[in-house]
C-alpha cells in the first residue's frame, strides 16, 4: 500500500518520504494455530535513501518508539550482511577483518 501511495503522490511528497503507519492487517493464506487472520501492524519506512544510514535510523526509531511506549530489556537482532558490513566498517574494521568479526558476533 505505501508504494502504491508514493506512486500516486509523488510529485506532493517530499523526497525521501519517511513514513510510519498503524493499521489492521489481513492474511492472504489461512492462519496457523495460534495466529489471527487479522492482525494490527505497525510500519515504519524510509521511500528514496540507498543508505545503510537510513536502517540505522528506522531502528533507532523503532527503539525509541518502544522505550516510549514503557517497554526496557529489549533487543534488537540484526540479520543482514550488508548492514553489518557499513556498521564494522564504521567502527574501524577493515576488509580482512571483517571475516573474524563477523564469526565472533555469530558465536
Amino acid at each position: 500500500p505505501l508504494v502504491r501511495y508514493f506512486s500516486a503522490n509523488q510529485n506532493e511528497l517530499p523526497y525521501p518520504l519517511k513514513a510510519i503507519q498503524i493499521g489492521p492487517v489481513f492474511r492472504a493464506e489461512s492462519p496457523q494455530k495460534g495466529r489471527f487472520r487479522q492482525f494490527t501492524q505497525c510500519d515504519i519506512d524510509i521511500i528514496g535513501v540507498k543508505s545503510e544510514l537510513a536502517e540505522m535510523e528506522l531502528i533507532t526509531a523503532t527503539a525509541a518508539a518502544l522505550v516510549a511506549l514503557g517497554f526496557s530489556g529489549f533487543s534488537i537482532h540484526i540479520n543482514d550482511r550488508r548492514f553489518l558490513s557499513e556498521l564494522a566498517q564504521t567502527c574501524g574494521f577493515n576488509d580482512e577483518n571483517m571475516g573474524s568479526c563477523f564469526i565472533a558476533l555469530d558465536k
